[in-house]
């Protein structure tokens, strides 16, 4: 499952490369074909196989083959739960892509030959008839009629999945949504074909842009959105000879140093930890990678539950505890591990995304949130610590308590973990 949805990241920039192309290509054969040409001339059109015309089809069936990759992981992902839908829905999409496969492998396969026979043998006109409804560019023509069967018979599964995905707490509605689209354009462009409504056949363009619109929300957007949207305060982060002036040295006890920084806004001020502790980078990692451990020791933490698990990464739902006066907070997190092969150092970025999953009673959603953990092995058993974090907590906190929390998370978060190593080691 975890390759499977590393490849649905890559392969959703793939898609989108591919239909550029496609749109390229498209533009370019329906500019050297022309308009209001006869029947003829579509098939002596065929007979030149120019390379535009066959690396237009190649890629069309590499797009069709990426499709039902797609497709195969979501009912990878949603077989445990809903078995005989979830099986009958891919039996849609693996229709859909024999289809798709058969019209346009058949276009650089096996029509340029059958075109040049028919000039070869000077059949009758009904025979080029039969000729153009193999033409896939042609209007009207009876293999255009299929692909727009296999789109339409596409929009099942989109319904289908995007039923599942809108009871999702991860992608939740918009990519639901768009999946909807996805069937309701393919229907109308089927329905343009079959009746030769130009206007409603444009439906399956829009059809297959809101698909890739909603593979690229699922597989790479929800994963990165985060990261996009902090930018500027990772930028923060890590720039550390232009922030080095600017950190507020705070205290230092047991070892444990705390900075604040003072951005003048209404959020919690981002703080900075720092210590070195007699263990290794691995020690340290199994503990901070394990999400549903942090109420033991991380701040204010009341519950963490492990949403998904993917290699280095992992999603989790996260509810925090804050003093009477004010609102609980939880939020959904998404963490990520960085190695540096060559040094060893180690970081672990945390991160909120948007989440359409309700809000709890009682609590309320953190808007943002944005830090890390960075491991740097000063010797096989001795470990530089750095804890960084920036949070908007929402809301209204008053500065007093902003100021408390933003020298006790630091101190406190990172001397329960020391004592939770130390007792490991026992």
């Amino acid at each position: 499952m975890v390759k499977l949805f590393k490849r649905g990241e890559q392969l959703s920039l793939v898609l989108l490369a591919l239909l550029f192309i496609w749109g390229l290509t498209t533009i370019a054969l329906y500019t050297q074909v022309g308009k209001g040409v006869s029947e003829l001339e579509y098939v002596q059109y065929i007979m030149k196989t120019t390379p535009l015309f066959v690396i237009s089809y190649v890629n069309a069936s590499l797009i069709t083959v990426v499709v039902v990759f797609f497709f195969f992981i979501l009912f990878s992902v949603y077989k445990a739960k809903h078995r005989v839908v979830s099986m009958a829905a891919f039996v849609f999409v693996l229709v859909y892509g024999l289809i798709n496969l058969f019209v346009y492998v058949s276009q650089y396969v096996y029509l340029p030959g059958l075109s040049h026979r028919l000039f070869e043998t000077n059949l009758a006109p009904v025979d080029i008839t039969s000729v153009y409804n193999w033409i896939h560019l042609a209007p009207g023509s009876t293999v255009g009629l299929w692909n727009s069967i296999a789109y339409a018979l596409l929009g099942i599964p989109s319904l289908i999945f995007g039923i599942f995905l809108m009871r999702d707490k991860l992608y939740g509605r918009t990519a639901a949504y768009l999946l909807f689209a996805n069937a309701l354009f393919c229907l109308l462009g089927f329905v343009g074909v079959y009746y030769s409504i130009r206007v409603l056949g444009y439906g399956l363009i829009l059809g297959g842009l809101f698909f890739t619109a909603a593979v690229f929300y699922v597989f790479w957007f929800m994963r990165h959105k985060s990261l996009l949207k902090a930018l500027f305060i990772m930028l923060i982060f890590t720039s550390s000879d232009l922030m080095a002036n600017q950190w507020k040295f705070e205290f230092e006890k047991e070892g444990i140093r705390v900075y604040t920084l003072n951005l003048e806004d209404n959020n919690l001020k981002p703080f900075r930890g720092e210590m070195e502790i007699d263990a290794s980078v691995d020690e340290l990692l199994q503990i901070i990678e394990d999400v549903e451990r942090y109420p033991e020791w991380c701040y204010r933490t009341t519950k963490v539950s492990l949403a998904e698990k993917l290699g280095d990464s992992v999603v989790y739902h996260y509810i925090s505890d804050t003093p009477l006066i004010v609102k609980n907070r939880e939020g959904w997190f998404y963490n990520v591990k960085e190695v540096n092969p060559y040094s060893g150092a180690v970081v672990v970025h945390m991160r909120t995304f948007e989440c359409e999953a309700p809000v709890p009673s009682g609590y309320l959603r953190i808007p943002w949130s944005n830090g890390y953990w960075q491991l740097v092995p000063l010797s096989p058993e001795r470990t530089r610590v750095v804890f960084q974090m920036h949070t908007n907590p929402g809301g209204y906190i008053p500065s007093w308590l902003t100021n408390m929390l933003a020298v006790d998370s630091p101190y406190i978060t990172m001397n329960n973990l020391r004592k939770l190593i130390f007792e490991g080691q026992k």
